[in-house]
């Protein structure tokens, strides 16, 4: 979220992160990495809210008006358009923080998309759908869904990272969600994240991606709007992970380079990997018109 800190009456023991024990240090920096590499995504939201009003965070009926049975559900939202999120919200014991343990979380997804987990990259079964179904979720993970059909930008986390203006500068990793035909989209925007030239001198980059399947080929594409935002030029694609491939490609091609890209293709995961990249996002090149970046042959 745009603003994390750790809350709690005066009176309670002292929360600082290096003061837990260390089951709870872990899980708080697999939540701080996760707000890092979720950093594009949640900026993009930021500029869709003031650029049209959307809210960031958002009750389920606002992205399924039609779902009646989500009116009144009051423990899951949307996260932008793409990320469903259902808190846990029963507490541990004292026993349990100290040891592997479970929480039971109540989701209801709407048949209306499908839905991948975010920690297992895998498809959530149908019969989870259109009904409140509880699910375990381990400590150190979060009740986190990805509506398929979305392409996400996530910052590439090294693990070394003390600072967000320090890992603000590390190369993208397009995770792509693939809903029932194969088809996805995401948006990034991009400006200098400090001043106010993005308003005064519109420096400031949309990229659209758009990930199309084809008879045998699957392409992803990009484009960008009119707008130029130079040091755009520094923001790179180093990996894609495309989830909910069926079948193993016989080859990936780097469209952008003219070269075979390394890729790895988990089976039982129904993803791919693809390594080594140093796709641009922007630059000027692809200003007003869509340009292949991969293409996956089956």
């Amino acid at each position: 979220m745009p603003f994390m800190r750790a809350h709690g009456d005066p009176k309670t023991l002292n929360r600082e992160p290096w003061l837990q024990t260390p089951r709870v240090q872990q899980a708080i920096r697999n939540a701080v990495y996760f707000r890092y590499q979720l950093i594009h995504y949640l900026y993009t939201l930021f500029h869709i809210s003031r650029h049209d009003g959307l809210p960031i965070i958002r009750p389920m009926w606002y992205e399924f008006p039609e779902a009646s049975d989500l009116f009144t559900n009051d423990k899951q939202f949307m996260f932008g358009h793409a990320i469903l999120n259902a808190p846990k919200i029963n507490a541990p014991s004292d026993e349990e923080i100290w040891t592997d343990f479970t929480h039971d979380v109540e989701i209801e997804l709407p048949s209306e998309s499908i839905w991948y987990s975010f920690n297992s990259k895998l498809q959530i079964p149908e019969e989870y759908y259109d009904a409140p179904k509880t699910l375990a979720v381990g400590d150190q993970e979060t009740a986190t869904f990805i509506r398929g059909g979305n392409i996400l930008p996530m910052l590439k986390i090294y693990g070394q990272e003390t600072a967000l203006l320090n890992a603000i500068k590390n190369p993208l990793v397009l995770d792509i969600y693939s809903d029932e035909n194969g088809y996805a989209i995401g948006i990034l925007y991009l400006d200098d994240g400090m001043s106010m030239e993005y308003d005064t001198q519109n420096a400031q980059t949309l990229v659209h991606f758009f990930m199309h399947n084809i008879t045998d080929v699957s392409v992803m594409k990009i484009d960008s709007d009119d707008n130029h935002y130079a040091p755009s030029c520094g923001k790179t694609i180093a990996e894609v992970n495309i989830y909910g491939v069926e079948n193993q490609p016989t080859n990936v091609v780097d469209v952008w380079f003219n070269r075979n890209a390394n890729f790895i293709y988990n089976k039982s995961a129904k993803s791919v990997h693809v390594k080594d990249l140093y796709l641009p996002t922007d630059c000027g090149f692809h200003q007003g018109e869509e340009h292949n970046l991969l293409q996956l042959i089956y």
